[in-house]
């Protein structure tokens, strides 16, 4: 028998006698702490920020508008409230040093004030809300060889802050709903008489297509604006 199999037997058999062995506690873990203080301040200038933004609206369509403003904010208060944000010295030192290489490189992002915050969650996405706040799930993080891969993805989503794709997006979403187009069409679907739900779900699939396309159809795309970001020294 191979001898690191037989040497894992052992170790397993001896376990089995040492009942104790595996209760002992890791002396060398310290978890990790968040600043709750610096913590309960972003949440402050978020919530800050959502108000000013609901409060500068106006037009026909403002109460649609705040509650699509209220939902986004709502989102990140969610994640504050089940603590999914990480913002330790050490894991947010590291973040906050890779933010910035990229600021001092690019001086015409300051200006956006932006919050960048790492979240625990193991799904593998990194995220814009729009109002100013980039979240880097760590799970994403763990995926990533390089940190060159790291500051691509701040300024791939720094991109899309920069380019205000949130805000566009939600303001074309309501003017396309509120359309005279839009409404005259759901109207005639809504008459028929056969396969109504149907028809409803290809129409409306289409309709967000043509949304979609607006990103689409921009000059300047995140992955291009992303690349023109990533001026940083080789030092990283």
């Amino acid at each position: 028998m191979n001898c690191y199999y037989t040497r894992l037997i052992l170790l397993f058999l001896c376990a089995l006698h040492m009942p104790g062995l595996f209760a002992q506690p890791l002396t060398n873990y310290t978890p990790y702490t968040n600043d709750s203080l610096q913590l309960v301040s972003i949440k402050n200038d978020i919530r800050k920020n959502y108000l000013e933004d609901s409060a500068s609206i106006s037009g026909e369509n403002k109460k649609q508008l705040i509650g699509i403003y209220r939902d986004r904010y709502q989102n990140l208060a969610d994640m504050f409230k089940e603590k999914e944000f990480i913002n330790n010295p050490e894991a947010d030192g590291y973040l906050q040093g890779l933010v910035a290489q990229i600021m001092n490189s690019n001086p015409q992002l300051k200006k956006l004030g932006t919050r960048f915050l790492f979240s625990r969650v193991f799904w593998p996405n990194a995220f814009s809300s729009g109002e100013g706040t980039i979240v880097f799930n760590i799970g994403l993080f763990a995926k990533l060889n390089t940190e060159s891969e790291a500051v691509f993805t701040l300024c791939h989503e720094l991109a899309h802050l920069y380019l205000d794709h949130s805000t566009r997006g939600i303001l074309h979403y309501v003017n396309t709903v509120n359309s005279k187009d839009f409404q005259e069409q759901l109207k005639e679907i809504k008459k028929s008489k056969y396969e109504v739900n149907k028809q409803l779900e290809n129409w409306k699939r289409d309709w967000c297509l043509k949304a979609a396309g607006m990103d689409v159809s921009m000059k300047t795309k995140p992955i291009l604006l992303a690349s023109a970001l990533c001026k940083i020294p080789d030092t990283i």
